[in-house]
């Protein structure tokens, strides 16, 4: 086999693998760097070089500005997903919850909020459920003082919410299906929304597209103007609207 022809042989494995023009790459490029490094003569042409290169710079520049930017808009992309999927659990984590407002909160004697909600559902809903049927409950924010100023004060505010959590979900679904018995006693019952939901319920609700909006199951149903109904979960949603 001649010289000529090992050579090529040679330089068609070396370019068939691209792994391997890889290492050659780093190989030379840490030769010519190590040959370089004990010459000052040559660093200054290289720099002086580069220097009256101004396309060079601005290239480097505007490369470092795109990866830059690329990688700013992938971030913000990958938080927004992660902050949908927080979200989505936070929501998932209300379904059993429901919010009771307008009961009349007690100024003075501590208050059970259980026997409140028991109350509530079976005298106004007409369902009948017992204590067993609730995980927890308790009013929603800061607690009341009972200096009789004070007291007397918080007497021209709203009482508190209740939010209860309900051992199933079953129980908690017909309670949500009847609050419409509850129009004109001055208690109502929404369901829990995360912060981001309440956000956007409001947002829709306020929409002029939109007739009018309730909740179902952590989800925001608008009626809009022309009597289609659309499901939202998201600012990505709005555009339905």
């Amino acid at each position: 086999m001649t010289t000529r022809q090992l050579t090529q042989q040679v330089t068609d494995i070396i370019m068939g693998d691209s792994n391997l023009i890889k290492v050659i790459a780093e190989a030379v490029s840490s030769l010519i760097v190590e040959k370089i490094a004990g010459s000052d003569e040559i660093i200054e042409k290289v720099s002086n070089s580069i220097a009256e290169q101004p396309n060079f710079m601005n290239s480097i520049t505007t490369k470092l500005q795109a990866e830059s930017h690329r990688l700013y808009d992938e971030l913000q992309a990958k938080n927004s997903e992660l902050e949908l999927r927080i979200d989505e659990l936070e929501q998932y984590s209300r379904r059993n919850c429901l919010v009771l407002h307008g009961i009349v909160e007690s100024q003075y004697a501590k208050e059970n909020t259980d026997d409140l909600v028991l109350e509530i559902v079976r005298k106004k809903l007409d369902l009948e459920i017992s204590a067993t049927d609730l995980d927890r409950s308790h009013r929603i924010g800061r607690g009341r003082n009972t200096s009789y100023a004070e007291a007397a004060s918080e007497k021209r505010k709203k009482p508190r919410p209740i939010i209860v959590k309900f051992v199933s979900y079953k129980v908690r679904a017909e309670v949500f299906r009847r609050k419409r018995k509850l129009k004109g006693s001055g208690v109502r019952i929404t369901e829990s929304l995360t912060k981001k939901r309440m956000e956007l319920y409001n947002s829709v609700l306020n929409d002029s597209n939109v007739k009018t909006a309730w909740t179902l199951d952590g989800r925001i149903i608008a009626l809009k103007n022309d009597e289609r109904k659309v499901s939202l979960e998201s600012f990505n949603d709005l555009y339905k609207l």
